[in-house]
C-alpha cells in the first residue's frame, strides 16, 4: 500500500517537482499540496496523511507552528523538512519536535524522495 503524502511548500514549482518524483517512485501517493501553513494544518486534519514533507518558511503559519499544531491532530504522522533556512535554533527546534528528516535546500526532489524512502525503509 502506498504511503499518502502531503507537501507543504510555498515554492509551487519545487512542490510540483517533488510531487512528480514521489508519485514516480511507486511508493507514495501525493494527496495534496499546501502553499501555506494554515492550509497544511487544515489538510492534515481533514486528510490524515502518513507523511508530511514541508518547508519551515511558510506564509500565514510557519513550519514550527505547523508541527506543533499537527502533533495533536495527527500524532502518527511522519514529518520531513526541506528548507533553505537552517540555523542552530531551527535545528534544535526541529529535533525537539521529532521530525524524521531534515534536508537543506537547494536539493533535488529525488534527494528528498530518497531520504523519505530510506527513513521509512520502503
Amino acid at each position: 500500500m502506498k504511503k499518502q503524502v502531503l507537501i507543504a511548500d510555498a515554492d509551487f514549482v519545487f512542490a510540483k517537482e517533488l510531487s512528480r518524483a514521489l508519485e514516480e517512485s511507486g511508493k507514495f501517493q501525493v494527496i495534496d499540496i499546501a502553499l501555506n501553513g494554515r492550509q497544511a494544518v487544515r489538510m492534515v486534519e481533514e486528510r490524515r496523511p502518513d507523511v508530511l514533507v514541508m518547508d519551515i518558511l511558510l506564509p500565514e503559519l510557519d513550519g514550527l507552528c505547523v508541527l506543533d499544531c499537527i502533533s495533536n491532530l495527527c500524532p502518527s504522522i511522519t514529518a520531513f523538512v526541506a528548507t533553505g533556512f537552517i540555523s542552530n535554533y531551527i535545528a534544535d527546534a526541529l529535533a525537539a519536535r521529532h521530525i524524521s528528516g531534515l534536508l537543506k535546500k537547494p536539493c533535488t526532489a529525488q534527494c528528498v524522495v530518497d531520504q523519505i524512502r530510506d527513513e521509512l525503509t520502503l
